[in-house]
């Protein structure tokens, strides 16, 4: 579980948009930067693609040679190469035994059957049909490739990138012809022109199989070298079985020799190098760039062979040389143009929106619905918004895609707003950027958080924690209060890097069998109902709890190496290591057994969780899902929407929902309780600003700040009773087990839902016309007035409802937090008020002469709330069971022993 997060005071949002602002004209220097070096990637892209097209107009003259010396063993010609290439798994070994493979080995063996296919039909091909059809054929590779990438990739191509095309398709459509004219008529069969159609076909299926794979974090090294041990298997038994007996009878030169090795030399090298040019551009404008070979053979037939030559194949080599540089002038200026929700980024309410999202990415993944805290209103109104911050805009998106920079400028962000701009090269370890935002922040960070909401390792490198040119991550300090919970227990992490845990003992309040093994390393800890999950700065993962919640993982241990995130949901964890696969553990009711779909976890960016189900976001926009069927574990209903252009996942209890990239939305999950928003898709294509889930119902802000819900009715999946009042201008939703409340810009409040849980419109308090932020128990609702810190409560009374006891204490309140049946409220003078259910945190009891001052921020988990003073000790109470009644020890108070924290 994320650490509960304090609400950012309003001045320092002011501060942060100021910075904004003032940093207008920096990151318009910074778009120029960027143009440029979008521009040196594009000149080592074209540079590198015609010494490819070299490479491989070499491979053709040895071929040619070989051919004329009447040698023709396609296939055994081109299996080298794959034995060169195997051996290159070696380097991947270490890798591929502590993450497996990207993709499934019978992937890599239909990569392998395409390519190897590829060589032996066009090869073939020269038997049948003319050296010109074979030119003109082979030259619709690079549309076969743009076709696959769209359709398998989603690659999107735009009106120049199609001219550009056919603008080097017609450079070699007159390089053909050209050629042509100068040789005699020869006729063309069928059979050869169809041998080079599949073979064009095989080419593509190929390029675009490898550009999926170093495009979505493969290693070159494991790609190449699965390459190679399977096409080295698939051409030892294609060679034996049609080339055996013709190999025994070949009388060898050593002229033959020596062209069979250069041509083996120069397909590694074009291999090699086409798997870096595929890394920085696509597979489109590869085969685009080796319709230059054509040219560079009439070249060597010119020079050397002395043959005469006409001014076409001049002519020819500028047309493509052009349709490829008007191809890159097209990427080029499709990577950096600014999309509607860039310009909408400059107006000050989507900028505090987008920072405020950013900041709390690491907090919002509450593990209970239920669970309310004073630091964070509610979690569930920042859900979508963090999920959109890690997406980024479209023109974001894409220029991460295709920026190949040195260099990466971030933003690094502080829990109270204050924000600072730093440049350092991608391959700099995580440690180098927290000691330069530390320089940069004028503070001592101890760990930095992605947008993703995932600890950076230290050891690694930026490039390879996934951090991109202009990301922005949220940096913890040395100072900085880390209070974990559960369900029944506390968990806090001292400044040191220890970890202090009290509550239920076999809930997770009892961590003394890992304590020696913490090494003061612990960045952050999450949890499912009665066990904690301590993320190491190495990316190492401790657990302690009950073993059936998550608590043992010794089963996957050596698994959970150089992780960046965990998911806990009720029983069960799944970890996201670094490159997007996932290890899961706990009760395999709960979603600890993903072996149906293991194959499947690879290049997963984001993880979602119901109460017993797991959801997996992958990088090319597909989900995965496994656990509990009836929770959102099966969602075979709506499998060809979550195939692709999936943008960001959200969920409650019981269901998930997928948000794509063209607005539409795809739920499942249990149909009565979020799974199903067929009544209201129509409405969910005017676009979603946000969506809020309680625990059966999910609620939408739309774009045009009007409100839908669905799911069950009477616990808000339906906003009939108050339809009028939420047809425009709600700022936000919050929400109870079983009730919403939208809070709208005059400041009124709206609930509807279950009446026990907050959702009666008659009950409410009617002078609320200046609530700034409400708060939340399973059962209640507590509005904090902006202009006087006054509190307003309705539900449940025993949950909270009813403050009326403690109303003439309930002013000057700046932050209110709740277990699920009982609010605190901490005042400007360091006081707290707490009121509700007194078994579960409404008596303060003992502590009440303690918290009279003093206090600066407020815990909670479900059953007992933990106050941390101004001299680091913590008092805590509410439920025994949570933690309540005990009194964690004084921070200076703690010593080591052999058995874990001891007090003196």
């Amino acid at each position: 579980m994320a650490p509960l997060a304090p609400e950012l005071p309003e001045e320092s949002v002011e501060n942060s948009l100021e910075n904004f602002d003032s940093e207008r004209s920096d990151s318009e220097t910074s778009d120029q930067s960027l143009r440029g070096l979008c521009a040196s990637v594009a000149l080592r892209s074209l540079v590198l693609g015609q010494v490819i097209s070299i490479m491989n107009t070499l491979t053709g003259i040895f071929s040619a040679t070989l051919a004329d010396d009447g040698i023709s063993i396609p296939t055994i010609q081109s299996s080298l190469n794959y034995f060169l290439l195997a051996p290159l798994l070696l380097l991947a070994y270490p890798k591929i035994r502590a993450e497996g493979l990207r993709l499934p080995w019978w992937r890599y063996a239909l990569w392998a059957l395409a390519d190897v296919e590829g060589n032996y039909l066009v090869v073939t091909a020269y038997r049948y049909t003319s050296v010109a059809s074979v030119m003109l054929l082979d030259g619709f590779t690079g549309p076969a490739v743009m076709l696959l990438s769209r359709l398998l990739l989603g690659t999107r191509y735009i009106v120049g990138h199609i001219v550009a095309c056919v603008v080097c398709l017609c450079g070699l459509s007159l390089t053909v012809f050209a050629d042509s004219a100068q040789r005699e008529s020869a006729p063309t069969a069928w059979s050869g022109d169809l041998l080079v159609i599949l073979g064009t076909l095989c080419y593509a299926a190929s390029n675009v199989q490898q550009e999926f794979l170093l495009k979505n974090h493969c290693s070159r090294y494991e790609a190449l070298g699965m390459l190679g041990l399977c096409g080295s298997v698939i051409s030892c038994v294609q060679a034996i079985s049609l080339e055996g007996h013709i190999f025994v009878e070949i009388d060898w030169a050593w002229k033959d020799v020596a062209c069979l090795l250069g041509f083996q030399a120069c397909l590694f090298g074009v291999y090699m190098l086409v798997s870096i040019f595929l890394q920085i551009s696509d597979a489109a404008v590869f085969n685009m760039s080796l319709l230059t070979c054509d040219v560079y053979s009439i070249l060597f037939s010119w020079q050397v062979q002395h043959k005469n030559i006409t001014w076409t194949y001049a002519a020819a080599f500028i047309l493509t040389i052009s349709g490829l540089i008007w191809y890159y002038r097209q990427k080029f200026d499709s990577s950096l143009g600014e999309s509607e929700s860039v310009r909408a980024l400059r107006n000050p309410g989507a900028r505090a929106e987008s920072l405020l999202c950013r900041v709390l990415a690491q907090y919002v993944a509450k593990d209970d619905l239920a669970l309310r805290s004073s630091s964070l209103p509610s979690s569930a109104p920042w859900l979508p918004m963090s999920a959109v911050a890690r997406q980024g805009s479209p023109g974001q998106r894409q220029r991460r895609r295709k920026s190949d920079s040195t260099y990466v400028h971030l933003k690094v962000v502080l829990i109270s707003g204050e924000c600072a701009n730093f440049s350092i090269r991608s391959d700099a370890k995580v440690s180098e950027a927290k000691a330069q935002a530390a320089v940069a922040l004028g503070v001592v960070a101890t760990s930095l958080i992605s947008d993703t909401g995932g600890c950076l390792v230290d050891h690694m490198t930026l490039a390879e924690a996934g951090v991109k040119d202009g990301s922005i991550l949220a940096a913890q300090l040395a100072d900085e209060v880390r209070l974990y919970t559960n369900r029944g227990a506390f968990a806090y992490i001292n400044p040191d890097g220890d970890v202090l845990t009290w509550g239920d003992p076999e809930g997770g309040g009892d961590s003394r069998f890992v304590q020696h093994r913490f090494e003061r390393q612990v960045a952050r800890i999450f949890s499912t109902d009665f066990a904690f999950a301590a993320l190491l700065h190495d990316g190492r993962v401790l657990t302690w709890g009950d073993p059936l919640s998550g608590g043992d993982c010794s089963a996957v241990e050596t698994q959970l190496v150089e992780v960046t995130n965990i998911v806990g949901n009720r029983g069960a964890f799944a970890a996201l290591r670094r490159g997007g696969s996932v290890v899961v553990w706990g009760h395999q009711a709960y979603g600890a057994d993903s072996t149906a779909v293991r194959d499947q976890l690879h290049g997963v960016v984001q993880l979602c969780k119901t109460g017993s189900a797991f959801a997996a976001l992958r990088a090319d926009g597909h989900v995965v899902t496994w656990g509990n069927a009836a929770a959102g574990g099966d969602s075979r209903y709506v499998y060809d929407q979550l195939q692709r252009d999936v943008s960001y996942l959200v969920s409650n209890e019981h269901a998930f929902v997928a948000v794509r990239r063209d607005g539409t939305v795809a739920t499942w999950g249990d149909p009565a309780r979020g799974g199903d928003c067929s009544a209201v898709a129509s409405k969910l294509k005017q676009g979603i600003k946000m969506i809020c889930p309680n625990s059966v119902a999910f609620a939408v802000v739309l774009e045009n700040n009007s409100v839908v819900s669905w799911g069950l009715s009477s616990g808000g999946g339906s906003t009939r009773q108050v339809q009028a009042q939420l047809r425009s201008k709600v700022l936000k939703i919050y929400a109870t087990s079983q009730a919403f409340t939208a809070l709208k810009e005059s400041g009124n409040v709206i609930s509807w839902g279950l009446e026990s849980d907050g959702g009666d419109i008659l009950a409410r308090p009617e002078d609320r016309g200046e609530v700034d932020r409400i708060f939340c128990t399973d059962h209640a609702f507590a509005a904090l007035s902006r202009r006087d810190g006054r509190v307003t409560c309705w539900g449940a009374k025993e949950s909270g409802g009813d403050c009326s006891a403690v109303a003439s204490q309930l002013h000057g309140v700046f932050e209110i937090c709740g277990t699920c049946q009982a609010f605190a409220a901490l005042r400007h003078d360091g006081s707290v008020v707490a009121w509700g259910n007194p078994t579960r945190g409404g008596d303060v009891g003992s502590c009440g002469p303690q918290l009279q001052g003093g206090v600066l921020r407020l815990f909670s988990n479900r059953l007992a709330f933990a106050a941390v003073k101004r001299d680091g000790s913590i008092l805590t109470w509410g439920g025994r069971d949570g933690g309540g009644p005990l009194r964690p020890p004084q921070r200076q108070a703690l010593t080591r022993t052999e058995s874990g924290l001891k007090v003196k």
